[in-house]
């Protein structure tokens, strides 16, 4: 009977290790589970955005990650990777609510948010009052006329 080896001994551990283990576990679901919620509300906003006739240009489409600015447009690895994408610029239909347009500061930190100008032809009030007009190719990505101050009257001799 001495030749028995002694029985091994099961993996052992103390009702505070437990505890710990798993309140660390909660912890780290915890901040997993704030994230992915982030990332659905972005998700939702953008869709909703878009559907009101707004736009939105994805950092990755820019290939930019730190513009001249020094400002940095990335988003945490977590969320790049349950499926969020950094956004570089938001433009917003005119006549949204301002509690939208604060909604979406708060969603999307890392980008600029504008709101979508509507250039459509330029007129002949525009061509005499010496304003560079800025005709849309596309109707889609347009910037607003740049107003010019006027010329002073010139007499000729």
């Amino acid at each position: 009977m001495p030749d028995q080896p002694a029985p091994r001994r099961r993996f052992q551990f103390r009702l505070r290790t437990l505890m710990i283990v798993v309140t660390l576990l909660c912890v780290v679901f915890a901040y997993v589970g704030s994230q992915a919620k982030i990332v659905m509300d972005r998700k939702a906003a953008m869709v909703e955005l878009i559907r009101g006739g707004g736009e939105a240009i994805g950092v990755e489409r820019l290939n930019l990650r730190i513009l001249d600015d020094g400002h940095d447009y990335s988003i945490p690895f977590l969320r790049r990777w349950i499926g969020d994408h950094a956004v570089f610029m938001i433009f917003y239909k005119p006549g949204t609510a301002y509690d939208e347009i604060r909604r979406l500061r708060d969603l999307f930190p890392e980008s600029r948010i504008f709101e979508q100008p509507s250039v459509t032809a330029v007129s002949e009030g525009e061509r005499q009052s010496r304003v560079t007009p800025i005709v849309p190719q596309n109707h889609q990505r347009s910037f607003p006329p740049l107003p010019c101050p006027p010329l002073p009257p010139t007499t000729i001799s």
